[in-house]
Order: structure tokens, then sequence, then C-alpha cells
């Protein structure tokens, strides 16, 4: 053989050396990079824990924290994992994405100002916040008419929990005026009725034959009430009237 004939030879040689190592390295990496990458983990419990704590223990199995919402609850303190997906155990590829949604905690809504507004519209307006409304007292009142709320306890702009119940004052009316029976034996029958009823009472009127020189006809003999005792707008006064 000649001598550029050897020198051919032995590149050709060198060449198909390099290459076939070359081709090792490369399959040597893409199976170590597939295997790494391909390796399933079962997934770690997260509900529970802290936000912070949920993806520390997520990067331990080499998986990733995806935050995709939060949503109120009453049992789960806020920044603390209420779902999971996938769910624990479920194994998964290392490296995956594990979504979450977090508490934000007890809604929370304010008391609306009730004073004013009916019952009725109360009760409406607290529902429309997510309140209900729970006792309902009633007591007179002078400055708010009968059949409105006074006030409510929680007042109003006090912050509680959704469903929280409120109780409503409502108001009767002005309470009923109370006044001293006056006496009123030997007056006109006519005009004692009108000034009785005057002061809100209600009169009943009775005849009676009346003797001569008691008194005069159709006046007061006597009634009950008698004169100075406390009577309530509403009450009923008795007049007797005398006749001939």
């Amino acid at each position: 053989m000649s001598r550029s004939g050897s020198l051919w030879l032995v590149l050709v040689v060198v060449v198909a050396g390099l290459s076939f190592a070359g081709g090792v390295v490369v399959f040597n990496f893409v199976m170590a990079y597939s295997v790494g990458h391909g390796e399933e983990i079962a997934v770690p419990q997260l509900v529970g824990l802290g936000l912070d704590r949920a993806k520390r223990v997520a990067g331990e199995a080499n998986l990733r924290i995806h935050k995709v919402g939060e949503r109120f609850s009453a049992s789960v303190p806020p920044g603390f994992v209420l779902e999971q997906n996938p769910p624990a155990a479920r194994s998964v590829k290392q490296g995956r994405k594990i979504s979450v949604i977090v508490s934000g905690g007890t809604e929370t809504v304010e008391v609306p100002g009730l004073a004013g507004q009916s019952a009725r519209q109360a009760i409406v307006m607290l529902d429309a916040a997510g309140l209900e409304a729970a006792e309902i007292a009633e007591c007179t009142s002078r400055r708010v008419g009968k059949g409105s709320v006074i006030t409510s306890s929680p007042p109003p702009e006090m912050v509680l929990e959704r469903g929280s119940r409120v109780d409503l004052l409502v108001s009767l009316g002005a309470p009923p005026l109370r006044f001293m029976m006056p006496d009123l034996e030997g007056t006109d029958a006519d005009q004692a009725r009108i000034y009785l009823e005057t002061l809100g009472a209600h009169v009943f009127r009775s005849r009676q034959f009346s003797p001569h020189g008691e008194v005069g006809p159709l006046r007061v003999l006597r009634h009950r009430p008698p004169g100075g005792h406390m009577v309530t707008a509403g009450d009923t006064v008795n007049l007797v009237v005398g006749v001939r």
C-alpha cells in the first residue's frame, strides 16, 4: 500500500472513532436527561399547609406550586391551602406544577344603616348584605314612626362574618297619652264627652233618673274612674247622665 493510502486509512479510522465516541456522549446525555425528567413521584399533601410551607414541601419533591386563586373559608385560616390538583399521593413526573387554591379567610360584611326603614325593608337589606335578621323587639318612640326601625344591634358599619344575625328594635309609635281624670260631676254631659274624647278616651254613657234637686237633666251624675285617677288614651270612661 502506498504512503498516501495509509494516511487516508488512518484518517478514516480516527474520524470513525471520534464519531462513535461523540455518539456515546450524546446518547448518555440524552438518557440521563430523560431519566432525570421522566421519573415519577408521589404528590405530597399540601392541603392545610401555609402557602410558603407548601412551596418548600413541593420543592423538596422537585415539584412547583402554582396558585390559581383564593376562596373564602370560615374553617381554614387565610393563606393556607384549601385545595390542590393533582391530589396528594397521585404519581406525577418531577418538575410538574401543582395547582393550589388558597383560603382568603372568613368573608366579612358591614351592617347596613337600617334606622328609619320599615321592618320588612330592613330584613330585605340584611339579606342582601349577607346577614340575617334575628330578634325583632318593639318599643314606643316619639321620634320614629310606628313600624320603622329605631336601631340595630350590632350597629351600622360594624364588620361581621357573613351570615351573622342582627337584632332590630322597631317602633310602636308614640306612647299613649296619660292624663288625670277631672271631676266632671254636674257638668254638661255633651261637653264632658267631647273633652274626654279629645284626650283620647273612649266614652260610654248611660242614663239614670235624677231625683229632684240632684242635678239638672243631661248632666253628669257620676263617672268611673272617679276624679284624680290616671287615665291612658284608649281607656274607657263611663259617664252616668241624669235624666228626669
